[in-house]
């Protein structure tokens, strides 16, 4: 008896400090959809050409639909999400949307801010652009 107890006492300890040197892995969540929109001081055809070449630059992005006519395009991100990008005239300026969201059956371990960070990014080209030369 005296030997089986030892046993389970070293096995506990034995699994206790395995339990240690592997954490469980990052918990999984279903992000919800992300847009956002902003203003920039240049033609709708400038904001569009930037915006589809910023987009097709990303490593692992690629677009799956697009409609230079309207200003608008589509996009997969690392086969793990979608994001949608149009340009609309405003005054005399545009009007830029992103919106984005996970694939069905996708899901990720940290935020989900490839929607924000892209326009940001974007943004800060268009705001280059806008400045007089």
């Amino acid at each position: 008896m005296r030997r089986v107890s030892m046993s389970l006492c070293a096995l506990c300890l034995l699994l206790t400090s395995c339990a240690e040197l592997f954490p469980p892995p990052p918990q999984l969540t279903k992000a919800p959809p992300r847009q956002t929109t902003f203003e920039a001081l240049v033609h709708p055809d400038v904001a569009y050409r930037h915006a589809y070449s910023l987009f097709a630059q990303q490593s692992g992005w690629f677009i799956t639909w697009q409609d230079p006519a309207i200003h608008t395009f589509r996009g997969e991100v690392n086969h793990a999400a979608q994001m949608q990008v149009w340009v609309t005239t405003l005054g005399r300026g545009s009007l830029v949307s992103v919106s984005g969201s996970l694939l069905p059956n996708k899901q990720t371990t940290g935020e989900f801010t490839e929607v924000d960070d892209y326009a940001r990014r974007l943004q800060a080209i268009l705001s280059v652009q806008a400045q007089p030369r």
